[in-house]
């Protein structure tokens, strides 16, 4: 402890003055990290990853005379950003170190830079294409939450991000990954660290469940257990809103408040304070409140499906009740299989059993990161660079075939060894259309015709006079203009009401890819 503190000697007060004595994970993270060393720490919810990681970190790359860009955060999600960023301002005000979130496609660059910079991975794609200067003085990366994007598009553009970050910092930055679920670290390490530590720590809860028939059961068994404040999870944004809706007429004049990807990040940040706010509420949401963000008190977690995966099911239930040794989970089962399978979820949770994750590249991947770097670069890319920097996303004859049938089609420019962008990508570019892998890039954005504010984003209907339910309200579409609906609130029962959509089964870079290639490529 005494060896903690004085290795901590700046930092330790502004991490810890106001939690217990730093735990064993704490203690085992601090010295890899503090020399340097890549680490991936895995822990359950609420056993202070965050600080096991950041405190070393800041103890490491503070410099009484360094005003540099020395640490860079990198979360799935916006409000994951917003509540490390909130959270960071008060802990490195201390020191009179800037903390700034940046999101979204066009972030502006950091100027003057801060100490730490917060961020999506899809905007620190847009950073690097667009103002990689304020990223050179970079020395350490964390990389949050990291199972939310591992296995899927997003975990492929990130590997290239790092790859990228790397190149333009000429040194192998340090990376430092956290998560609660992970079963298999040591492929995250190879994929995202290349080479590095696994911290692991202890601290799982046990887990009671009570399976309930349907949604007036569960409202009868949330009101039995005098539970005010129930984090309900439900698999996709349609299902939310039914669900949602369903709730609002079984308990008028409750708090019902709804979560997911297809609000705008102000009716999102909305629902959270209300969350940190009233005393008791009911909130339907998909994964998006699945990570850490900061909501207030939870006194259980509803499972309104069953999870897909043991891993989404330990997420989950990890919100709930975070202070308490036992965490109360509710699940819907309206049969005796789906009992079954919340059950074998259950058991699972208490002996930490996860499934195993097969990487399969997404090959649009490689789309979006050509042309991003493309667009990053107006005066050309060497095309044995660009193959190096897309490396691990499959093997290098197939990236060849992908450049080269690019070049067919007219998408990019080859002069002798240099790939260039069209002056259609470029466009596509300074548009902000080129940073993300999300099927909702495609889709509409939503707006308040009456008030002009943005309510969503996905595949809304575009006839008017069409209506579908939408944060737990009924919009009526009012006019359609390119990719923006104007939507105007709907009180009446006519029409056909279904929630905002998303794509399904193609990705948002499929359609330039080879045709041998867009039912997807192994990796290499």
């Amino acid at each position: 402890m005494r060896a903690y503190r004085r290795a901590l000697r700046r930092s330790y007060l502004a991490f810890f003055a106001h939690h217990n004595a730093p735990n064993a994970l704490q203690l085992a993270a601090c010295h890899p990290i503090l020399k340097g060393e890549n680490a991936l720490i895995v822990a359950p919810t609420a056993t202070g990853k965050t600080e096991a990681a950041l405190a070393p970190i800041v103890e490491r790359r503070m410099s009484p005379s360094d005003d540099n860009l020395r640490v860079l955060y990198v979360a799935p999600t916006r409000a994951l950003c917003r509540d490390m960023g909130d959270r960071m301002k008060e802990v490195l005000g201390v020191f009179k170190r800037k903390v700034l979130v940046r999101t979204g496609d066009s972030p502006n660059a950091p100027d003057p830079p801060p100490f730490m910079l917060v961020t999506t991975l899809e905007s620190l794609d847009s950073l690097l294409a667009r103002a990689p200067g304020a990223l050179k003085t970079v020395q350490t990366v964390v990389l949050d939450e990291i199972h939310a994007v591992h296995g899927n598009p997003r975990g492929d553009q990130l590997m290239v991000l790092l790859h990228r970050l790397d190149r333009l910092c000429e040194r192998e930055v340090q990376r430092v990954a956290l998560s609660a679920t992970i079963a298999d670290p040591d492929a995250v390490v190879r994929r995202y660290l290349g080479e590095g530590q696994v911290i692991v720590g202890e601290g799982r809860r046990a887990t009671t469940l009570q399976c309930v028939p349907d949604l007036e059961s569960l409202l009868t068994a949330l009101r039995e257990q005098r539970l005010r404040r129930v984090l309900c999870f439900s698999e996709t944004r349609a299902k939310v809103e039914e669900a949602a809706a369903q709730f609002q007429e079984l308990m008028p004049g409750g708090r019902v408040l709804v979560h997911h990807a297809g609000l705008s990040a102000r009716s999102r940040h909305e629902v959270e304070e209300a969350m940190r706010t009233f005393s008791s509420w009911l909130c339907v949401a998909t994964s998006t409140l699945e990570l850490g963000i900061d909501v207030g008190s939870i006194e259980a977690v509803a499972l309104l499906e069953v999870p897909v995966a043991p891993s989404a099911f330990q997420q989950r239930i990890g919100r709930g009740a975070r202070r308490d040794s036992v965490i109360r989970v509710l699940g819907v089962a309206e049969t005796e299989e789906r009992k079954r399978q919340l059950e074998l979820h259950a058991l699972y949770a208490d002996r930490g059993e996860l499934e195993a994750i097969r990487v399969r590249v997404d090959p649009g991947v490689a789309i979006q990161q050509i042309f991003s770097i493309l667009f990053s670069r107006p005066s050309g890319v060497d095309e044995e660079e660009l193959l190096h920097l897309l490396r691990g996303l499959t093997a290098q004859v197939h990236l060849k075939r992908v450049v080269d049938h690019l070049v067919a089609e007219g998408h990019i420019r080859r002069e002798r060894d240099t790939l260039l962008a069209t002056t259609r990508i470029m466009d596509m570019g300074t548009r902000g259309t080129v940073h993300a892998n999300l099927p909702d890039s495609l889709g509409s954005q939503v707006f308040d015709a009456s008030t002009g504010r943005m309510v969503g984003n996905g595949f809304a209907p575009r006839t008017p006079g069409s209506v579908f339910v939408l944060g737990g309200r009924s919009w009526k579409v009012q006019s359609v203009k390119k990719n923006q609906v104007m939507v105007v609130p709907h009180s009446g029962g006519d029409g056909t009401q279904k929630g905002l959509g998303r794509s399904r089964g193609k990705g948002p870079w499929d359609g330039y890819l080879p045709l041998e290639y867009r039912a997807g490529f192994e990796t290499s």
